[in-house]
């Protein structure tokens, strides 16, 4: 943080808008809450591709309240996609 604010101070006023802040959320959530370990990457990428693993590492790491919305939000598409 303490690099990103002091390149921040390098550039123009009027381009100082685009930089993005962390945010407390992700200061202080430190680690990762489950990452998969070398076995488990090297067991799925014998099944999945590599985009899907990368989606399941993301989705390991979203909190409870997130793993429900998403999962609700995929059982719903998955729905209207079987209707079709």
């Amino acid at each position: 943080m303490l690099i990103l604010a002091a390149h921040q101070e390098k550039v123009p006023d009027e381009v100082k808008g685009f930089f993005l802040s962390p945010s407390l959320a992700k200061l202080k959530r430190g680690k990762r809450r489950y990452p998969l370990s070398e076995e488990q990457t090297n067991y799925l990428e014998k099944i999945l591709s590599i985009e899907e693993i990368m989606l399941l590492r993301k989705f390991r790491q979203v909190s409870d309240e997130a793993m429900v919305q998403i999962s609700g939000y995929i059982d719903f598409m998955f729905a209207s996609k079987k209707r079709s």
